[in-house]
């Protein structure tokens, strides 16, 4: 075969790895919104996927005797192929009617769903990937039939198609999906592949004949001792395809946490695993060629595999630290790139070695034709990767954790390949040499490994790199010296961790792949409980509520607060988050404990998609829209599914930061939810917007506002943090449709499930926006009308009051806008006739002038405080102290509640010193010394049980606590 003619078809082969990838890539987020983002689904999309790509290599390999012009038959492969890719968006938007009837016949059994989902969907996929999995084989086949050549040249090509996977991961994560979405991606895609085709058959003439080698003399039968070592090493592939998927999974696990769990982290962490594989391939190719003894090769290789691994993952702990530093210096994407390559590299390198190897052993033992053995290696490799891939992800990762399952898959590899050492042709006392050195090896590695460092895993490097000093202080490993890692489990679908004092101010941090999602301090749960409340107080009815994501259960214990409502669908996608929550128990009240509450742990927009019911509300936990996945509850489609969802007069709820991106991604969410909702309304808690949406525009009356709010539950929770009446409630509102829409000002950009805009370029917006915020902005633009538009969502409020309160309560982080906010309320008390009001807002004082006055304030309260203390004067000490409990986020409110609880003991009154400790424990659950002093009160009051209680409380939060420990 010539050699522009052998370059000819790695080119063509190398093109279909990238188209193939391409496909994968925009299938799988077209899929994620029939059947959602959960492991579950993946696992049914991916297994539908690997399974077709099996089939078709084990179909190749059943065809007898030489396929003939094999590279025609490929070039009409390419161009099905390709026609299927260019409708295949449609089709699967076609199909979704479908899963929906699914999904309410089978909604007894999640089991007989998944399985007809799975079916459905192989029956969808078989045509395209049972061609692509035929390919390989296919056109391996076309080169030299000898035995040696066959390894060779499988080898070669697969190396070079996975190459092509490579560039398709990068040209389609990059560039691609951000600049044409799915349907034009598929189709650029689809029109390569067919084109590819046509190209070949144009040329066909020149691809008659290639074979230049003489094949093996073929034989009628195989012995018996060659049908048995052929299973034996298809067996071992198999079983080294299963601990490659093992691998695959837990790394990606432990660099989405060092990364951030990105579309972007992940399209690079694959590219690298495939550049592993392919370059892998490629060299062992020519190493194949002059190997004597290629069962001696394979067993070497997976032992290096392991070995590899073992001494990478000894240093994994530096990692976090390493990519911190090569962020300083390269940049974000090269620094993804090199720590990528220190973890999967080696071993990928590996993995890729072996299939050229097995080819070798195959092609050897059979004597059959080249289609035959390079099918059959393919499909049992595959197959092996699908149950690795369900058994890591369901069982493996999620039980043992990342660095247990990968020291799994290391020892599984070493194994292996001890296991072949022992049926390969070397001598006994180099059988026994190698046998006893790699365990030896082993067992040292294993030794050296030290504990994984999940504190430090779970600082978020991703977003801590983007501040010097902060990074700084966690290279200096200062947050060891408050913070204690209460829980962390690498569930089915993210990394889940409880952080126990996690700033130094006795509060609790959530976090979602080492991501901060929510905290027990003030400012980080008071949106969270606005989130729950709002829609609620806003909403026509009460009764139905949806809440898409549990959290840390402070929304959902908002919303339970609320008599009136019936029924809470709290829609999880991960159950380790319901695991996690029971940290939370003594802030969130217990909200699963409540029998109005059913949990679905399933993806919560397939949910409700596939629901017929209808909402009085829904309302969302705080999701990154940064995240992969995340954007599918940030489109317009999505608005629009819940839109539909809600019943006459019903709210649907939705927080959006103010910061991280830029002022254009706050437009373009708030555009795409206006495009499904015609009335909307913001609220602002610091940086954090909650923004309400309905079909109907959003009225209340005051006299139904101020009654839901007096409801003793409601107002007990909104008093807890700092707001104490139904006008303080309204101070967070700024801004209506009206304003909205000024605001917008016909901005026509909307993210959507096609363009995914905010999925591919969100990631670049984390890095660039950094250390400013578009807050003061936004909120400038939207002030004006603020309190006129307030006037038409609530009728018949006290206009004294509510004035009064919007201006006294302006964002304190926000104090450019403190003139605006004036302005507006002046103007229309004015309009309205409210003279001598205005007045008394004209000379109210600034955000600074008010912010100076309370910590005076604060600091005459602690002096005074002091002197009581000494004087042991109860009465008056308890109304200075009532005061201070007030100021939750200033210095000194917990050791003077401390103080305090120890002159109510003196004076006998203790009742109300447990009420001081129960306040401290729930705004300051990390500190241990309210959990002191409530078991001490409990045992003094003869309530032991009560105590012992108590105690289990406090070491749950405070396990290292020796004074908690010893009483």
């Amino acid at each position: 075969m010539k050699l522009a003619t052998k370059i000819a078809i790695g080119f063509s082969f190398f093109i279909s790895g990238l188209t193939s990838l391409v496909l994968e890539i925009v299938w799988n987020k077209q899929l994620s919104y029939i059947f959602g983002i959960s492991l579950h689904s993946t696992a049914v999309v991916v297994a539908a996927y690997m399974f077709g790509l099996a089939l078709g290599a084990w179909g190749i390999s059943r065809v007898k005797g030489k396929i003939n012009r094999p590279i025609q038959i490929y070039a009409y492969l390419q161009i099905c192929i390709g026609l299927f890719g260019t409708a295949s968006i449609s089709i699967f938007r076609f199909l979704q009617p479908a899963f929906i009837f699914l999904k309410t016949t089978l909604a007894f059994s999640s089991s007989l769903f998944f399985l007809a989902q799975f079916l459905i969907l192989f029956l969808t996929l078989a045509l395209p990937v049972t061609l692509m999995g035929a390919t390989l084989p296919l056109i391996t086949s076309a080169f030299d039939q000898t035995s040696k050549k066959t390894a060779v040249y499988a080898g070669i090509m697969y190396g070079i198609n996975t190459l092509g996977a490579v560039c398709g991961c990068l040209v389609g994560g990059f560039v691609l999906l951000p600049q044409l979405g799915l349907t034009k991606s598929a189709i650029t895609a689809g029109s390569i592949d067919f084109s590819l085709g046509c190209i070949l058959i144009l040329f066909r003439k020149s691809f008659v004949d290639l074979r230049g080698g003489v094949a093996d003399k073929k034989v009628k039968l195989i012995e018996t001792s060659h049908k048995n070592k052929i299973s034996f090493v298809l067996c071992l592939f198999g079983i080294s395809g299963f601990f490659a998927m093992i691998y695959e999974v837990a790394w990606f696990r432990f660099l989405s946490n060092i990364f951030g769990a990105t579309v972007h982290a992940f399209s690079m962490m694959l590219a690298v695993f495939l550049i592993g594989i392919s370059l892998g391939s490629l060299v062992s190719a020519k190493f194949v060629r002059k190997s004597k003894n290629a069962l001696f090769n394979f067993a070497s290789f997976e032992l290096l595999l392991g070995l590899v691994t073992l001494l990478t993952l000894s240093l994994y702990n530096f990692v976090p630290i390493w990519y911190g530093r090569l962020f300083e210096s390269l940049g974000l994407f090269p620094a993804q790139f090199l720590v990528s390559g220190f973890v999967v590299l080696p071993a990928t390198l590996c993995m890729g070695a072996l299939f050229a190897m097995v080819v070798s052993l195959v092609s050897e033992s059979s004597k059959q034709e080249t289609q035959r053995e390079v099918g059959r290696a393919y499909s049992v490799n595959t197959l092996g990767n699908i149950l690795g891939s369900i058994a890591a992800g369901f069982v493996i990762v999620p039980k043992l954790g990342y660095a247990n399952a990968i020291m799994l898959a290391c020892v599984g590899s070493i194994l292996l390949g001890l296991v072949v050492v022992t049926q390969s042709t070397l001598e006994k006392p180099r059988k026994i040499k190698m046998i006893f050195g790699s365990v030896v090896l082993s067992i040292v590695l294993m030794i050296l490994i030290p504990s994984p460092d999940l504190l430090l895993l779970n600082q978020g490097i991703a977003m801590v790199m983007r501040n010097q000093q902060k990074f700084e202080d966690v290279v200096a490993g200062k947050q060891n010296e408050f913070q204690t890692l209460l829980f962390h489990r690498d569930g089915i679908n993210e990394s889940i961790a409880v952080i126990g004092n996690e700033a130094n101010d006795g509060s609790l941090g959530f976090r979602v792949s080492s991501k901060n999602e929510a905290s027990t301090s003030l400012l980080g749960r008071r949106h969270l409980l606005l989130l729950g409340e709002l829609p609620l107080l806003f909403s026509r009815h009460q009764e139905q509520v949806a809440i898409l994501g549990l959290g840390a259960g402070f929304t959902a214990g908002a919303v339970l607060n609320h008599s009136d409502v019936k029924h809470v669908d709290i829609l999880e996608l991960e159950p380790s988050v319901v695991e996690a929550l029971k940290y939370f128990d003594v802030v969130n009240g217990k909200p699963l404990s409540d029998s109005r509450v059913f949990l679905h742990t399933e993806d919560g927009r397939v949910f409700l998609n596939y629901t017929q019911k209808k909402y009085d509300v829904i309302t969302t936990d705080p999701v990154s829209p940064w995240l992969a996945g995340s954007s599918n509850l940030y489109s317009t489609d999505f608005y629009k599914i819940m839109s539909q969802r809600l019943s006459p007069g019903g709210i649907f709820c939705q927080w959006i930061q103010m910061g991280d991106f830029s002022e254009n991604v706050y437009k373009i969410i708030l555009s795409s939810l206006h495009h499904a909702f015609s009335y909307v309304a913001i609220f602002v808690s610091t940086y954090d917007t909650v923004v309400l949406a309905s079909n109907e525009p959003i009225k209340i009356s005051w006299e139904e506002f101020q009654k839901r709010f007096n409801a003793p539950d409601v107002k007990a929770i909104f008093e807890n943090d700092e707001i104490n009446s139904a006008a303080e409630v309204l101070s967070f509102y700024f801004a209506g449709t009206e304003q909205i829409e000024r605001y917008l000002n016909q901005f026509a950009h909307v993210n959507t499930d096609d363009n995914i805009w905010m999925e591919t370029h969100l990631p670049y917006e984390l890095y660039s926006y950094y250390g400013g915020n578009f807050g003061a902005g936004v909120l400038r633009a939207l002030t004006p009308g603020r309190f006129n538009s307030l006037f038409k969502m609530v009728s018949g409020f006290p206009v004294d009051e509510v004035s009064v309160a919007l201006r006294e309560n302006s964002p304190d982080e926000f104090p450019m806008i403190d003139e605006a906010v004036r302005s507006d309320i002046l103007g229309v008390l004015e309009n309205r006739g409210y003279n001598q009001l205005a007045e008394k807002i004209k000379n109210t004082k600034s955000i600074q002038e008010r912010e100076t006055d309370a910590r005076e304030s604060y600091i005459k309260l602690l002096s005074s405080a002091d002197i009581l203390i000494a004087n042991n004067d109860l009465n008056n000490a308890s109304q200075i102290f009532s005061e201070i409990l007030k100021f939750k986020k200033l210095k000194g409110f917990y050791p003077y509640g401390i103080k305090f609880i120890n002159l109510l003991i003196s004076k006998g009154k203790l009742d109300d010193a447990l009420r001081v400790t129960d306040l401290l424990e729930k705004n300051m659950p990390a500190f241990a010394a309210a959990y002191v002093y409530e078991i001490k009160i409990l045992r003094q009051l003869g309530r032991n049980q009560d105590a012992l209680i108590a105690k289990q409380k406090g070491l749950f939060l405070n396990p290292d606590n020796t004074e908690l420990q010893s009483l």
